[in-house]
């Protein structure tokens, strides 16, 4: 352990400065242009690599000892041309070494090939060229003649060169470059470079299916014009009729309500009373449940089991993945989302709140559990702090079993007194917050006063479904592009993909084309479901604040991923996509190892994870001290606010907070415990 650095006691000033490392390396991570010019290939050489010829020699060497036989010119000329060699250049080349097809290709691979072309347009070859053009030692294949057209380089000169250039061939000039093209060939004109309005060429953009229009020359010289990329066009902008609009401002409004809390603090129990006496769950379900879990010897688990349906989520007794229900109060629609309270399941309570406007926190009144959940390390803290950095402004707390301690309102007292002042300190507004105390088991309070219990005695505030009613109406962005969050992706037979999904902006409607990123795949809206009793008309959109299900068809399901996101297919309306963002971090104060430039963190966003790395701090400030911004730090310890550059291991969807709060907010996670909340102030 001596020769490890020990950070976990370290302070600000123990660490390196960062003054000698000015330039970060962000270019590594620029936007690539839609513009950049595409590759395009050489010409194909009339020459195959080394390797290749000479694994043909060799095969003719063995065909040669198995069928000794004496081949004529031609078909030596045809052994040649397979090689790759033009058919003038191997007339020449057997010319020279007396049909010995090996010779002829040692020579065209030694060197002189330069030379060999040079014949190509010599009317006569001597059959006997005075002197040997080539040395006596063929292996290293020097010139000792020039060929016929050239002459000997100046004596005494470093550099040599033709001094009489080839039939059909001029000097060139000062400027370089053929002034007289060879036989056959006319010069090209103006004309030939202009592409042809006939040859068009659907290319993909990279990475995505984007539809491109490419036009380019296919003239006889072989000169490739430069492409021209142009975007698909989708027509006029998408807008909501005023039918629609007057439609949706009389529709009942519609809250995602989650529950939080520590693990058995009670939340699957008392939401399972909250759907028993709305109605929502058959008595006779509930007495199914109470059979089966009594079998099993946990009977007080039967109104747990109404939210948690997953076998394994019953046989452990703990709550797993996020639970969805549909209910209706007497003035709005909710969606129960009941989120795990283990702490190996914070991923999932972290996509629950992210897709919440308002939320439930369940504490146990019991002595000692309430404790151990906020004062010994448990969730209650940490839910509290999520939820407010993922967007829940309104809360209430239910302090449930009360009635194990008989209604205490010492108790309850005690309870609001140690939660209500974090709430404050972590940004919720008195006014916004409503503590309740109920029983999830007996049902007492959640919809109805029991006159007879002691606990009317001193409490005259309002039930829980009084107080899930007093919430106040929550802002949606109707007008604003659209933004949908897919939860959930699922297929039924000849249905199409069914997306399970909340609308955080926008509009979308039946028959509306639409667009999945970050693939870009686009397709078609087939239906809306809500999950619950709702019009005919309503079945027909969606809008903001909705979490619903949606079929889309023209979509592969094999490429669509929980995490991505559906808005129109207009390219001023899609989200960008980037790898590299500017962001406002508050660090945890439970930090056990102090964040420095380059830690690798989990960085989570609405339903998706993504690797990423803190790239830069640039600045940094101590709420607790006075004076205390720094430009850039060396460290960022527990408490502090801090501006970074984050830099994720591959593009994902993600918009300043201000254009789009879902796509805007995160978690900092790392070894399994929670660094840091964050919204993005800028993409780069």
């Amino acid at each position: 352990m001596s020769r490890h650095r020990n950070v976990r006691n370290l302070t600000e000033d123990d660490y390196y400065d960062y003054d000698d490392y000015d330039d970060y390396d962000d270019d590594y991570y620029e936007e690539e242009d839609l513009n950049d010019s595409y590759y395009s290939p050489p010409p194909k050489s009339n020459f195959q690599s080394n390797q290749v010829i000479s694994q043909s020699l060799q095969g003719e060497k063995i065909q040669n000892q198995a069928k000794p036989k004496v081949l004529s010119k031609d078909e030596n000329i045809r052994i040649l041309e397979r090689m790759g060699f033009a058919q003038s250049q191997a007339a020449i080349a057997l010319e020279c070494n007396s049909n010995n097809v090996e010779a002829a290709a040692n020579q065209l691979l030694c060197g002189t090939i330069s030379d060999i072309r040079a014949h190509e347009n010599v009317k006569k070859i001597p059959d006997k060229p005075s002197g040997s053009m080539f040395s006596a030692d063929g292996k290293n294949c020097k010139i000792s003649q020039p060929p016929p057209g050239f002459s000997l380089p100046p004596h005494g000169k470093k550099k040599g060169g033709i001094s009489k250039p080839p039939e059909g061939f001029s000097i060139p000039s000062e400027k370089g470059g053929i002034v007289k093209p060879p036989h056959g060939f006319a010069p090209p004109s103006e004309s030939s470079f202009a592409p042809s309005e006939k040859d068009e060429v659907n290319c993909p953009t990279k990475g995505s299916s984007e539809e491109k229009s490419v036009k380019s020359s296919t003239k006889a010289i072989g000169v490739q014009a430069p492409l021209q990329i142009t975007r698909k066009e989708y027509g006029p902008l998408p807008r909501i009729p005023d039918t629609l609009k007057i439609d949706i401002s009389n529709q009942k409004e519609r809250l995602s309500l989650v529950v939080l809390g520590h693990v058995d603090a009670g939340k699957s129990t008392l939401m399972g009373q909250v759907l028993v006496q709305l109605g929502n769950v058959a008595k006779r379900t509930v007495n199914k449940y109470q059979k089966q879990a009594t079998e099993l010897g946990k009977a007080s688990f039967a109104l747990a089991w109404v939210m948690d349906e997953d076998d394994a989520e019953r046989e452990r007794g703990v709550t797993m993945d996020i639970a969805t229900k549909h209910i209706t109060t007497p003035k709005r629609e909710f969606v129960l989302l009941d989120a795990p309270g283990h702490a190996d399941f914070v991923p999932s309570m972290i996509t629950g709140a992210a897709a919440a406007d308002v939320g439930i926190l369940v504490v146990a009144a019991t002595i000692g559990e309430f404790e151990a959940g906020f004062d010994g390390g448990g969730q209650t803290r940490e839910h509290i702090i999520l939820a407010r950095g993922l967007g829940v402004s309104q809360l209430i707390v239910a302090v449930n079993k009360l009635d194990a301690v008989d209604w205490d309102q010492h108790r309850f007292n005690e309870i609001r007194a140690k939660i209500e002042p974090f709430l404050l300190q972590n940004g919720f507004v008195s006014k916004r917050i409503q503590f309740i105390p109920v029983s999830g088991l007996n049902g007492t309070n959640v919809k109805r006063k029991d006159a007879g219990e002691s606990l009317y005695a001193w409490y005259k505030g309002s039930t829980l479904i009084e107080g899930m009613d007093n919430f106040l109406t929550a802002q949606r962005n109707v007008d604003k592009p659209l933004r949908v969050l897919i939860n959930d992706v699922y297929s039924e037979w000849n249905k199409g993909i069914t997306l399970r999904c909340r609308i955080v902006q926008g509009v979308v409607q039946v028959g509306e084309k639409i667009v999945v990123l970050p693939i870009g795949d686009e397709g078609i809206v087939s239906k809306i479901e809500h999950g619950s009793d709702t019009s005919v008309n309503r079945q027909k959109y969606a809008v903001a604040g909705d979490s619903t299900e949606i079929v889309i068809v023209g979509v592969d399901i094999a490429r669509v991923a929980i995490g991505n996101i559906i808005s129109h297919p207009h390219w001023e309306l899609r989200p960008p996509l980037r790898r590299k963002v500017q962001a406002k971090i508050m660090v945890m104060e439970q930090l056990s190892v102090p964040i420095i430039r380059g830690a690798q963190i989990l960085l989570h966003m609405h339903s998706i994870d993504v690797p990423a790395t803190i790239s830069k701090l640039i600045s940094s400030v101590n709420p607790k001290k006075k004076n205390s911004l720094k430009e850039r730090p060396r460290v960022l310890t527990e408490g502090t606010s801090a501006v970074v550059e984050i830099t994720f291991a591959k593009k994902v969807c993600v918009e300043p907070y201000n254009n789009c709060r879902a796509l805007g907010r995160f978690v900092l996670r790392r070894g399994g415990d929670t660094v840091a909340i964050g919204i993005v102030e800028k993409i780069l």
